[in-house]
């Protein structure tokens, strides 16, 4: 599907209506963060700037969840064509660090 929508808004783009909606999904991305990076991390925090080192693992978590959105819509039915009301949400157990994104996944159709 080349016109999949994924939107934080709760209502379709101007133009299209929701023609059904198929319920919620999810996509989660889980990573464990590494001893030396914690350290360089919390060294860094004190001297103040950006922590470089969980921008890339963080950035891989959030196509992951992402992709994996995107993916749980679309074998939902052939007829999704969309995820509105996309939710982030982030967690972090002892050492593992956690991505999840829901939202409404939907079929738009043109008013």
């Amino acid at each position: 599907m080349n016109d999949f929508l994924v939107s934080k808004l709760p209502n379709p783009p101007k133009g299209r209506i929701v023609a059904q909606d198929f319920g919620i999904v999810s996509g989660t991305s889980m990573m464990s963060r590494h001893d030396w990076v914690d350290a360089y991390a919390t060294f860094r925090s004190w001297m103040g700037g950006k922590v470089k080192s969980y921008e890339k693992p963080t950035r891989t978590a959030m196509a992951d969840a992402y992709g994996e959105l995107v993916e749980k819509a679309q074998k939902l039915d052939n007829k999704v064509n969309a995820v509105l009301a996309v939710d982030l949400d982030t967690l972090v157990i002892g050492d593992i660090i956690g991505i999840v994104l829901t939202g409404s996944a939907v079929q738009l159709e043109d008013e």
